[in-house]
């Protein structure tokens, strides 16, 4: 009897310990489905985004952000008004117009938000890797709040604005956006400048940052030769050199020698404003804006063949290729 009531009990014990391995399973799968494990952010562009203009082609690359604004004739205001939220001039143009903006880590444009007056056709386009994701077409002249429908990420975003007679505005333009890991750029790439003379300008490298870090490696290139150095952030303002060297023979002579560069580095950090777009329910990471200002000083050749008759001159296309933040 007693062998029989211990059987039943564990028996029961073993069927209340399945029920709640089965339960605690069920509750996973559910947390797993209502868990937003997506970050959400706003683009980051400010009123103080600056815009290079040629001809009618506006430019500007802030924070990784590559925005591009094409217009037929600009009527009154500037482009950059187009992305400033709140009471602001519209940007107002004739003719069609073309907003494209590229960004730095594939995403989930989830909304797309922008006022305009004036009556126009409109295209919002989505490309990832060039690829066309999602295209839709507005006939509208109020406000606009659209939801994306695919939910792919991608990497390119476009709206094309086609307008025959009308003067249009268009401002107040922000885009909901969606990463799986929280959004930072860690590289930033410069194009090759040209072999002049000259003086090499101080210049600025952006990043939108959601994580903190210790360094910043800089590369150099000279032709086909490239070096690197690592500063850590606590040694900002300070003058470092890099040294690049080189052997060249000619003759049955090698000739040795190397380059020396000299710069220093200071590093602007900021807090940026989430867009009232933004839900409460969404995710957020607390996110900077780093500013990288490089300023170089100069660049000098020596070679041991000519070790005290000019072994140092100006060598101005020394030219920074990098910068990660690591």
């Amino acid at each position: 009897m007693k062998n029989y009531i211990k059987e039943q009990v564990n028996l029961l014990v073993s069927r209340i310990h399945d029920d709640f391995l089965r339960q605690e399973k069920k509750l996973s799968k559910l947390e797993a489905i209502v868990t937003d494990k997506s970050y959400y952010f706003n683009l980051p562009f400010e009123s103080d985004t600056v815009f290079d203009r040629k001809d009618q082609i506006y430019k500007s690359n802030k924070y990784g952000f590559k925005a591009e604004i094409k217009v037929g004739s600009l009527a009154y205001g500037e482009p950059k008004n187009v992305f400033d939220i709140g009471e602001t001039q519209e940007f107002s143009f004739r003719g069609n117009c073309l907003i494209q903006i590229e960004f730095p880590m594939k995403v989930k444009v989830n909304k797309v938000v922008f006022k305009q007056t004036g009556k126009a056709v409109k295209h919002i386009s989505l490309f990832n890797d060039g690829n066309l994701e999602e295209n839709i077409r507005l006939i509208d002249k109020r406000d606009q709040e659209i939801e994306t429908k695919n939910g792919k990420y991608v990497d390119t975003f476009k709206m094309e604005v086609e307008n025959d007679k009308d003067i249009i505005g268009i401002k107040d333009l922000d885009m909901i956006l969606e990463t799986e890991n929280p959004p930072s750029t860690n590289i930033d790439k410069i194009p090759p400048r040209l072999h002049k003379h000259g003086k090499i300008e101080s210049s600025s490298h952006e990043f939108l940052r959601t994580t903190d870090f210790e360094y910043v490696k800089l590369y150099f290139a000279l032709g086909e030769k490239y070096t690197s150095i690592d500063v850590h952030k606590s040694q900002q303002e300070r003058e470092f050199i890099v040294h690049l060297s080189f052997a060249e023979g000619s003759d049955s002579i090698l000739h040795a020698g190397g380059y020396i560069f000299r710069a220093k580095i200071n590093i602007e950090k900021e807090k940026i404003e989430y867009s009232y777009h933004l839900k409460e329910d969404h995710t957020k990471k607390e996110m900077s804006l780093v500013r990288v200002n490089v300023f170089p000083f100069n660049t000098r050749i020596f070679k041991n063949t000519r070790p005290n008759d000019h072994a140092l001159w100006d060598i101005p296309w020394f030219y920074l290729s990098e910068i990660h933040l690591i």
